[in-house]
């Protein structure tokens, strides 16, 4: 029990045929501790899975509806720019449902330019509540080998500094 293991298949002990008193007493105390136990793993593992329930929500679309899509910066990596995921939206604009696939999974209108499979899981989608709460944020172009496109825009600033035996110069982009 301790340790997640199952337990050994123990017969449970009748009463009265064991020969000594001492072993029916001890029989009988090992069956009222394994009815107590599984009865305390039963109301343990209800109470589990009420905590857990009660984060869940059910999800479900119908076509022609705008969802937000969620990405996760860290697994696309021309969603990365910069090493701070944690700066990176949530949720990105809203798309149309355009199919259901199975139970879980559907298709959304994604833009040509864009190099996603355009099926997700519900977990990924979050409904679009009218369009007062229309966020619009619009995905970095990238270039062919998948990484972001950015031109620079002017060169603020340059400095020179020494790393080791080494003069490293160090540009301030815009």
């Amino acid at each position: 029990m301790v340790y997640g293991y199952p337990s050994p298949h123990l017969v449970s002990y009748e009463v009265g045929k064991a020969k000594l008193e001492v072993v029916e007493q001890g029989l009988l105390a090992r069956n009222k501790l394994l009815s107590m136990l599984k009865s305390n793993l039963v109301v343990t593992q209800n109470r589990m899975k009420l905590q857990a329930d009660k984060h869940k929500s059910e999800r479900e679309f119908e076509v022609g509806d705008w969802v937000y899509l969620k990405l996760v910066p860290y697994q696309l990596q021309f969603l990365a720019s910069h090493s701070y995921h944690k700066l990176h939206p949530k949720y990105y604009r809203p798309f149309e449902v355009k199919e259901r696939i199975g139970l879980v999974a559907y298709r959304i209108q994604l833009p040509d330019s864009w190099r996603i499979y355009s099926v997700f899981h519900v977990s990924c989608l979050k409904k679009c509540l009218g369009k007062k709460a229309a966020l619009i944020l619009v995905l970095p172009q990238v270039i062919e080998d998948g990484m972001v496109h950015a031109d620079p825009v002017a060169m603020l600033q340059r400095r020179m500094y020494k790393k080791g035996n080494v003069a490293v110069v160090q540009l301030l982009i815009q």
